[in-house]
């Protein structure tokens, strides 16, 4: 039986539906092991009990890892990502102990890098790289990142990145147009407003800031923005409730009332400067919503046909984004028919799916069964 190590940094909810359908496919072990508990925010997620944590002392680290390589024969290890200290120790062991390693990655290529980084990264990286036996991007802008440092393609293997787009549309379909209403008189929006969705961190690189500056322009009665979501901007996001109408705060939403919230609005937007994938697009999809993005949204190659599923806006330009709004808040036959053809590109892009894409790429390096759930 195959055994194989997954290193990820912390678990949030994307994270651990994904290695929950690899478990059901692969006929083997796997062994799950997190740098963090919760990094970025509190997931509020009750880890598997055979699931691990890395003790917090980087020397504690560098031991568990020895330990852990010498304690179970595996066959293979599999991390997310190379820029934390911990995973370039487990690249190091790997080739130590001679265990094939293969590397997830959600990074596009940089827009707005100093140049003392580039020229770094551009020496390292490619000798870095050169450890790794297979790389695993999200997408089309994830592996041309891993090319542009001198790996060959055939080691690159696009997983198709996504979120439960399967019990997303289950729940969904639960849901009844009172359920719609619910929501918006929670967040006293009319029955005929036009509602465009910001959900997510609230933080300076997700475009929020301008969001605000297109609504406090756009004085439409019948349009609203509700932002949705916490972090370091919440009270400039309250100021901003208090001086437009026109904005909603919904604060932080998790679980099912996330779909709740897709569910009573129109149209999700996402103006990020930086923005490595950017999952609440295929969730907003999975939901037959159209969306604005900006240029800088990493999923867009795979997911975003512009004028099809949704607009794409060039970052920071206030006026192409408020076109966008406005274009799509008068117009309710393109925000159908961007719908219609989310609903159909997203169909494939399951943890299913992705899960099968990742074992078949697996068994580049070993040799493993998956199939039958």
């Amino acid at each position: 039986m195959k055994k194989i190590l997954m290193v990820y940094v912390e678990p949030t909810p994307y994270i651990v539906r994904l290695v929950e359908e690899l478990i059901l496919i692969f006929n083997g072990k796997i062994d799950v092991i997190f740098l963090e508990e919760n990094l970025s925010q509190n997931w509020n997620i009750d880890l598997n009990r055979q699931w691990m944590l890395f003790p917090k002392s980087k020397l504690r680290r560098a031991y568990c890892i020895v330990q852990l390589l010498l304690n179970n024969k595996y066959d293979m290890i599999h991390l997310a990502g190379w820029g934390e200290f911990t995973s370039l120790l487990l690249i190091f062991f790997s080739k130590l102990f001679s265990i094939p390693i293969a590397i997830e990655s959600d990074t596009p290529m940089p827009y707005e890098t100093m140049l003392w980084k580039r020229v770094v990264k551009r020496l390292i990286y490619p000798r870095l790289f050169s450890l790794v036996n297979l790389f695993l991007p999200g997408g089309t802008r994830q592996a041309k990142y891993i090319e542009y440092y001198d790996v060959n393609p055939k080691y690159i293997v696009p997983v198709q990145m996504t979120v439960d787009v399967t019990s997303i549309k289950r729940y969904a379909a639960t849901l009844m147009p009172e359920d719609r209403q619910k929501i918006r008189e929670r967040y006293s929006i009319a029955d005929n407003d036009i509602v465009f969705l910001f959900i997510g961190r609230l933080v300076k690189h997700k475009g929020i800031s301008d969001l605000i500056t297109v609504f406090n322009q756009i004085r439409h009665p019948n349009v609203k923005l509700l932002i949705a979501g916490d972090g370091p901007m919440c009270q400039q996001i309250e100021e901003s409730v208090r001086l437009n109408k026109q904005i909603r705060y919904a604060g932080r939403v998790s679980g099912n009332d996330v779909i709740k919230v897709y569910h009573a609005v129109d149209v999700m937007i996402l103006p990020s400067y930086t923005e490595p994938w950017g999952l609440v697009v295929n969730e907003a999809m999975a939901l037959g919503l159209p969306v604005i993005v900006s240029d800088r949204v990493g999923c867009i190659d795979d997911l975003i046909i512009h004028k099809k599923t949704g607009i794409i806006v060039k970052t920071g330009d206030i006026t192409a984004l408020q076109n966008a709004v406005e274009e799509l808040m008068i117009a309710s036959d393109k925000r159908a028919n961007m719908s219609n053809h989310a609903l159909k590109i997203i169909e494939t892009w399951t943890l299913e799916n992705e899960a099968k894409k990742i074992c078949q790429a697996w068994g580049k390096l070993i040799s493993i069964d998956y199939g039958a759930r």
